[in-house]
Order: structure tokens, then C-alpha cells, then sequence
């Protein structure tokens, strides 16, 4: 019996030690966990955010574009009248003067109905002229010197109508330029509006490029224009802007000519694609790292540190440069701006600046 009692004593020993134990782990477990709340709430009183100075930077910016070069001469001579190719003077690759003789087509048939006209003429000059003094003295009817009149009139038609289509047998150049190609061999029949050759002027050359408005304002009255082409590795040439078309195409672009007269017609020719940079005014502009915007750049935002809080401010962005944006408005120089740690950020929360 007494031995019962000594082995009952011994469990309850037992089982208040494992309830003291417990008690003290739990009152433990509170004060540790009051301790973490404690060091959480003094952790997130205070954001950790890296900071910069808006400052006025000065930008250089350039305008990038490519386009094929084109000759400002460039047209394809057509045949005025119809026959055989009997002569060609001047050919492909060839140089040629205004008024230069190009080919000849057979005009035989036409030199004669000129001969023709130029006695028809002649005999009509010489009665219209002895009839005139006939009616000063009423020898003649006013009615036969009319007819006179009329029919030496056509003589003068048919002639000048006649000795145009003789002279169109000899094909002239209107320029004075090269001929890059020709489309014609002796004895081949040609009709009017047949292609003779292709005329250009390889020094005379210029490329059209399509700017938007806000690069138009971009470049301002600048004018000058660095032209590029790969088939001449480090080769630079300059251009001016010539001529900016007055009205927008339907993509909203303005079509822009850049005249590269001066080049050197062994370098740059027709036809090449080339790659165009202009150089735009320097400008001084707010230019802050696109990590700073909070939003998209549609709507975006800034935080500006004011103390140890910082304040939500909406930016209007002009231009977006990747890596960094300019501000048009919003902020002002020597505004502290959060650049890093505005995932958490929000109006009026209170910051530490870490950096």
C-alpha cells in the first residue's frame, strides 16, 4: 500500500514539472514573438529607397533615317515620230550635250513633202503679196484676196507642221548629261512615244526621307545632313536638307529632299541605299532614369523625397530614350527623386535614403 502511494507521488512530480516546463516554453514563445513583431514594426516605419538630384542636362541628339540615292536628272527620252533607225551617234555610258544628235530616223518621204511645202509656200507668199497691191488699187475683189489670204495661211501651217515632223527624224538630247541606258539597234522600226534612252546626271544627285513632326521640330533650322553607305566603310559625306514637303502624308510624315550635290560621281551613284543622320540642336533638358517612373509613361509618376516622407507627383514625359526619359514637366531642378525602391512606395510613406 505504502508503496502505491510512493509511485503516485512520483507521477505527479512528474506531470507538474511537464506542465511548468510547457508554461515557460509558451511565455517564452510570447515574449520572442512580441520581440520579432517589435523589430517588424520598427523595420517597415522606415522604406529603404536610393535617391538623385534632378539636374538640367544638356542633350545631344541625332536623326536617324536611310533611303536610296536618285538623280534630280533622270528621265527616259521618247521618239516624237515613227520610221527605220538608219544612224545612231551616241550610245550607253556615252556623254551628251543639248541639241547633241542621238540617232536619226529615216526621212526621206518627209524631206521631200518638206521641199513640197517650202515651194507651196513660196509660190503663196509671192500671189498673196501682188494681190495686196491689186486691192489697193481695185484691180482685184476683196473676195479673191481673202481666198488668197486663207490659202497662204495654210501654206505657212503646212510647212511649219511638216518641217516639225523632218527635224523630229533627227533624235536630239534636251540635256546635257549620260546616257545610262539605250533601247534602240540601226534598222529597227520605232512609233512615236517609243523609248530612245535613258538620260541622267550623275552629279547632279539627291534621296527623299519621311520625318515626323516632332522631328521636324527636332531639327529646327539646321540643315546639314551626314550621309553613310556600307560599300564605303568609314566614308562620311554631307548633304542639305533642300526641301521639306508643305503637307503631311497620310502616315502623318513629311517628305524631306536632301541634295548631295558635290559628291563625287565616282563614289556615291543612283540607286545606292545609304543611311542619313542628322545632328539636331543641343538642348537643355530634365533627364531622369526610367526606373524612377512609377506607372506607365502614359501616366506616370515620381516620388519626391520631402523630409524623411515622400511625396507622389504626376511628370508629363516628352521623349523616351530607353534606358532614360525626359521629363517635359512635374518636377524641378534640384528635386530629390527616388531612383530605386519605388515598388513599395506609396504617397506620404515615410523613407530612409540608403545610398
Amino acid at each position: 500500500m505504502k508503496f502505491k502511494i510512493k509511485k503516485s507521488y512520483k507521477y505527479l512530480v512528474v506531470v507538474i514539472l511537464c506542465i511548468a516546463l510547457v508554461g515557460w516554453k509558451l511565455d517564452r514563445n510570447k515574449k520572442l514573438n512580441a520581440s520579432e513583431t517589435q523589430m517588424a514594426n520598427v523595420s517597415v516605419s522606415y522604406l529603404p529607397v536610393k535617391v538623385d538630384t534632378v539636374k538640367i542636362t544638356v542633350l545631344n541628339s541625332e536623326i536617324e533615317s536611310s533611303g536610296i540615292i536618285e538623280s534630280n536628272l533622270d528621265l527616259v527620252l521618247l521618239s516624237e515620230t515613227q520610221g527605220k533607225i538608219t544612224e545612231i551617234y551616241k550610245q550607253k555610258g556615252d556623254y551628251v550635250s543639248k541639241g547633241e544628235l542621238i540617232a536619226k530616223v529615216d526621212d526621206e518621204v518627209l524631206k521631200a513633202q518638206l521641199e513640197l511645202s517650202k515651194v507651196n509656200l513660196e509660190a503663196c507668199e509671192k500671189d498673196f503679196h501682188r494681190l495686196k497691191k491689186l486691192v489697193v488699187e481695185n484691180a482685184v475683189s476683196k473676195k479673191d484676196f481673202e481666198d488668197i489670204g486663207l490659202k497662204y495661211q495654210k501654206a505657212k501651217s503646212d510647212y511649219v507642221t511638216t518641217k516639225k515632223k523632218h527635224d523630229d527624224t533627227q533624235i536630239k538630247s534636251p540635256v546635257t548629261a549620260y546616257i545610262n541606258d539605250d533601247y534602240i539597234d540601226v534598222g529597227m522600226f520605232i512609233n512615236g512615244g517609243s523609248k530612245i534612252c535613258n538620260i541622267i546626271d550623275p552629279s547632279d544627285l539627291k534621296m527623299d526621307i519621311h520625318l515626323s513632326e516632332k522631328e521636324l521640330l527636332q531639327i529646327g533650322v539646321s540643315k546639314n545632313v551626314n550621309v553613310s553607305s556600307d560599300a564605303f566603310s568609314g566614308a562620311n559625306f554631307k548633304g542639305e536638307i533642300s526641301n521639306i514637303a508643305q503637307k503631311a502624308t497620310d502616315n502623318n510624315l513629311f517628305k524631306t529632299e536632301i541634295s548631295l550635290n558635290g559628291q563625287s560621281e565616282k563614289l556615291l551613284k543612283a540607286g545606292m541605299f545609304v543611311q542619313v543622320r542628322i545632328d539636331t540642336p543641343q538642348q537643355d533638358v530634365v533627364l531622369i532614369s526610367r526606373k524612377s517612373i512609377s506607372g506607365s509613361l502614359k501616366n506616370a509618376s515620381v516620388f519626391v523625397v520631402e523630409d524623411d516622407y515622400v511625396v507622389e507627383k504626376d511628370v508629363v514625359i516628352a521623349d523616351n530614350l530607353g534606358e532614360y526619359v525626359v521629363v517635359e514637366s512635374g518636377i524641378n531642378k534640384d528635386d530629390v527623386i527616388v531612383t530605386s525602391g519605388t515598388l513599395n512606395l506609396y504617397d506620404r510613406a515615410n523613407v530612409r535614403v540608403i545610398n
